[in-house]
């Protein structure tokens, strides 16, 4: 007697690769000898799928509804920043909730994952170094946010730029060190750990995930 053919299951979607996903696990594999070559973009910031100089004019066009309160968002190996969005739901991602949430204008960037933790770092620091000083409005905190090898170009990029006393890192005047919102907002992602400080810095409370999916998560 022969037995029932199985019961026909609906293979989900999968999303077609882009020329930017292909770049990624290029770089991924090869990163450091295209960069030397002159064939790698450097870091850079991403804004609906397109890079953004990190200038005053192109900001303020970029970002029309920029607040003072910013997350940058920093992606793992051979990835881009669409692995922050939902599967066959591009429009929604992490940094869109976040901002809705607690009111951080996300910013993503996109780096080259073939280079080092300290090149990628540096490179990291100088483009968050432009943006404060290029946003539309006075930043009054910068997040940032990575995981796998983004929390460890977080924490290098954190690192480097209190080591040289970035303006981006530098104690306001009333709010304490900005660096001290980034410092655990990294550690949480990336077990990136910054130095002690002084003033009010902000800690992590419970319910932190609370609103957010816990299911279709990035890729």
């Amino acid at each position: 007697m022969s037995r029932p053919a199985p019961p026909h299951r609906r293979r989900r979607p999968r999303g077609k690769a882009t020329l930017p996903d292909l770049m990624a696990v290029l770089q991924a594999s090869v990163g450091d000898r295209l960069h030397a070559a002159g064939l790698a973009a450097e870091t850079r910031i991403i804004q609906a799928g397109r890079p953004v100089d990190p200038s005053p004019a192109t900001l303020r066009k970029a970002f029309p509804r920029a607040r003072r309160r910013i997350a940058v968002w920093v992606h793992g190996l051979g990835v881009t920043e669409s692995v922050w969005s939902f599967r066959g739901r591009r429009r929604t991602s992490y940094g869109a909730m976040l901002e809705r949430d607690a009111g951080f204008t996300p910013v993503f960037l996109r780096y080259n994952t073939g280079r080092s933790i300290q090149e990628n770092g540096a490179a990291a620091d100088a483009l968050l170094e432009r943006l404060e000083a290029s946003w539309p409005v006075r930043p009054s905190e910068i997040a940032l946010i990575g995981y796998s090898m983004g929390g460890l170009v977080v924490r290098s990029a954190l690192q480097q730029g209190i080591a040289r006393s970035a303006p981006w890192v530098r104690a306001g005047p009333a709010h304490g060190a900005p660096w001290c919102s980034t410092s655990w907002r990294a550690a949480r992602t990336g077990r990136a750990r910054g130095p002690p400080c002084s003033g009010r810095c902000p800690t992590p409370g419970p319910g932190s995930s609370e609103g957010w999916p816990t299911s279709g998560a990035p890729e």
